[in-house]
C-alpha cells in the first residue's frame, strides 16, 4: 500500500464486489505485450471514497466509475474527470498540452467511464479528436470526396485547415458562373423594357 494522504482502502474496508487489484488477463483484453511492462496499478492505492465508486469489469479489466457521470458519460470527482483525477493520483500530472484519450483500441477500452490508467493515453487534443467518431474524425479518415474523386496530391487543395476536391470545385465555379450570366441576362432584359 502506498503512503499517500487521505484514507486508504484496506482489505477489510473494501467492498466485497471490488477486486483487490485490477490486473487483467492480457490475452482476453487483447492488450499488446508492450503494455505488460507498465507498473501494476491497484485500486487500494486510491482514497477509499474513490475506490468505493469503482467496479472492475471482469473481462476487460476496466475500472468503471459507478459514481455520478456527466452528460457525456465521463465519471466526475468534484467537478473534474474521474479518469484524470485517478491518473494524477496514481501516475502523476498529465504532461502539459496533452489530454487523456479513452478511445485507444490497443488498450482494450472504449468506455468513457473507465479510469484505469493502463487504458488511458496522454495525446494531443487534435489526436484525441481524430481518434474519435465525430465529424472531424470521420472527414479526416476519408480518402475520397462525396462524389468519389480521390483526395490525392493532385486533386486536393487546402484552405483554412479544410481540404476540398479540385474537380468538384471546378464544377461549382462553372455552375456559379452560369447562374451569374443567366442573372445578368435577366437584368439586361428588365432594363431594356
Amino acid at each position: 500500500m502506498s503512503k499517500r494522504n487521505g484514507p486508504q482502502v484496506t482489505l477489510e474496508a473494501a467492498p466485497k464486489n471490488m477486486a483487490r487489484t485490477a490486473t487483467l488477463d492480457l490475452r482476453i483484453a487483447g492488450v499488446p505485450d508492450r503494455l505488460a511492462d507498465a507498473p501494476p496499478y491497484d485500486i487500494s492505492d486510491l482514497p477509499l471514497r474513490w475506490a468505493a465508486r469503482i467496479a472492475v469489469h471482469p473481462l476487460s479489466g476496466c475500472w468503471i466509475w459507478t459514481g455520478a457521470p456527466d452528460r457525456d458519460g465521463y465519471g466526475r470527482i468534484r467537478g473534474r474527470g474521474a479518469h484524470r483525477v485517478v491518473w494524477e493520483h496514481l501516475v502523476g500530472p498529465v504532461p502539459g498540452g496533452l489530454v487523456l484519450d479513452h478511445r485507444h483500441e490497443e488498450r482494450g477500452c472504449l468506455t468513457r467511464a473507465c479510469c484505469f490508467p493502463r487504458h488511458l493515453q496522454p495525446v494531443t487534443p487534435r489526436e484525441n479528436t481524430l481518434r474519435g467518431i465525430g465529424p472531424s474524425a470521420v472527414n479526416a479518415r476519408k480518402d475520397e470526396c462525396d462524389h468519389g474523386h480521390p483526395f490525392d496530391e493532385r486533386n486536393t487543395y487546402r484552405h483554412r485547415s479544410r481540404r476540398d476536391c479540385r474537380i468538384c470545385g471546378r464544377g461549382r465555379v462553372r455552375r456559379y458562373k452560369a447562374r451569374q450570366q443567366e442573372t445578368a441576362g435577366q437584368q439586361d432584359y428588365r432594363r431594356a423594357a
